[in-house]
């Protein structure tokens, strides 16, 4: 709405060019903090092994099998949150937008609990927890990753691989719903029914979409090893 001047001319309210101003500021905030990541993973990428980047973190934290269900436990928690349950979850704030009328469109200091400081502390946790996992461990070297390879590929029948994919996507999914337990524990209440939308959502999308998928193309990709295999052992006529 307009302000209307002595002259009988509106002119515009200044609120909605505040709540623009500060909306252009979120956004190149997040520009500047996106940039930062990449030009710190870049460097990593160029110095080698001894800067560590988030890659080489993954590599080191997802080796051991507990860092592996973790890591597929907030797999599942980001596929639940974007394709089962939507957007409707915590880490939800204002729109960056003008306040409604009658409203001043922030979060009262029980929702900033909640669906802020809650989620975010939970989630810088586990971050600092890899940093940590990282600093102790010693990143293998090209050696022994084409090793670990080597061996994968004389494994011994891939049916007899399928009961440990089916017990670390469980494992991982015990991890999911842990996780959202504590959630509900740590902000005093249970919105909506979440614990029990992440039990049945979680179950569906880990047990119906990634244990077939996981299975399928293992043994798409084994399909492939042992063509490429029969392949290279073929003589070569001439």
């Amino acid at each position: 709405m307009g302000v209307l001047e002595s002259g009988g001319r509106a002119t515009p309210s200044p609120e909605p060019r505040a709540a623009a101003g500060v909306r252009v500021v979120g956004l190149i905030g997040w520009a500047l903090i996106f940039g930062a990541f990449l030009v710190w993973e870049g460097l990593g990428l160029t110095l080698g092994h001894q800067w560590p980047t988030l890659s080489h973190m993954l590599r080191v934290v997802t080796r051991p099998l507990p860092g592996r269900l973790v890591l597929f436990g907030l797999w599942l928690w980001v596929g639940w949150h974007l394709f089962i349950r939507g957007w409707d979850f915590f880490l939800r704030g204002p729109l960056p937008e003008a306040p409604s009328p009658g409203g001043s469109g922030g979060l009262s200091l029980g929702q900033m609990w909640q669906q802020a400081i809650v989620p975010l502390t939970g989630f810088y946790a586990l971050f600092l927890g890899m940093l940590a996992f990282s600093a102790r461990r010693q990143l293998p070297d090209d050696h022994d990753t084409a090793s670990e390879a080597a061996s994968a590929l004389r494994a011994a029948d891939w049916l007899r691989a399928v009961p440990g994919m089916v017990l670390t996507v469980a494992a991982g999914y015990g991890f999911f719903v842990a996780m959202i337990g504590a959630y509900v524990l740590v902000s005093g209440s249970d919105p909506e029914g979440l614990l029990g939308h992440a039990i049945r959502g979680g179950a569906l999308l880990a047990f119906g979409v990634v244990v077939p998928g996981f299975i399928l193309l293992s043994g798409t990709a084994r399909l492939k090893r042992r063509r490429r295999v029969c392949r290279a052992g073929r003589p070569t006529l001439g």
